[in-house]
C-alpha cells in the first residue's frame, strides 16, 4: 500500500465487527450481568460480613466490587493465583495505598484494603462463576479475622454475627 491509500478491507471488516457487536451487545450484557449477580449472591451467602460497593442495579454488567472486612485483599489474591482478581479500583491497581475511589465512596482504609474487584466478560461461563465463588469464599473464610469467623478461628470480639448483613454502599 501507498501512504494515504485507504485500507478498504480493514474498513469493511471493522464495519462488519460493529454490525455484529450491535446485534449481540444487549444479549451479552444481560448474560454477563446474570453471571455477575450469581457470583455476588454466592459470595454474599458464603461471606456474611461481605458487601457490594455501589448499586446492584446501576452498574456495568461485568464488574463486581466486593469488600470482605477482616481480610487483606493482597493475601487473598496471592492465595488464588488461578483466578483473575484485582485489588481496590481500576484507578489504583498496582499501588500500595488504598484506592482513593473507594475511600471517596465512604470506605475506611481497612475496608478499602479488604476490597477485591472481579471482572467478567463475553467468554465467562457458569462453570467459572461456580469455581471462582467456591474458591474465593473458602480462602476468604480461612484468611478472615473477625467476629464472623469466630467458629473457624476460635477468636471473638464481642459482636454477634447476626447483626451483620450485606448492606450495600451507594
Amino acid at each position: 500500500m501507498r501512504a494515504g491509500t485507504v485500507n478498504l478491507a480493514g474498513a469493511v471488516g471493522f464495519a462488519e465487527a460493529l454490525r455484529i457487536l450491535t446485534i449481540e451487545r444487549e444479549c451479552d450484557a444481560k448474560r454477563v450481568a446474570r453471571l455477575r449477580d450469581n457470583l455476588a449472591d454466592r459470595l454474599l451467602a458464603a461471606l456474611p460480613q461481605a458487601y457490594i460497593n455501589g448499586s446492584r442495579e446501576h452498574r456495568l454488567p461485568g464488574n463486581l466490587s466486593l469488600t470482605v472486612p477482616g481480610i487483606d485483599a493482597g493475601d487473598l489474591i496471592d492465595a488464588l493465583p488461578d483466578i483473575a482478581i484485582s485489588m481496590g479500583s481500576a484507578c489504583t491497581s498496582g499501588q500500595g495505598e488504598p484506592s482513593h475511589v473507594l475511600t471517596a465512596i465512604g470506605l475506611d482504609r481497612a475496608d478499602a484494603r479488604a476490597t477485591i474487584r472481579l471482572s467478567l466478560g463475553r467468554r465467562t461461563g457458569d462453570s467459572e462463576i461456580e469455581y471462582a465463588a467456591h474458591r474465593i469464599a473458602a480462602v476468604a473464610a480461612r484468611l478472615s479475622v473477625g467476629p464472623w469467623n469466630a467458629a473457624a478461628t476460635g477468636r471473638t470480639r464481642g459482636l454477634d454475627s447476626s447483626s451483620l448483613d450485606n448492606t450495600r454502599r451507594y
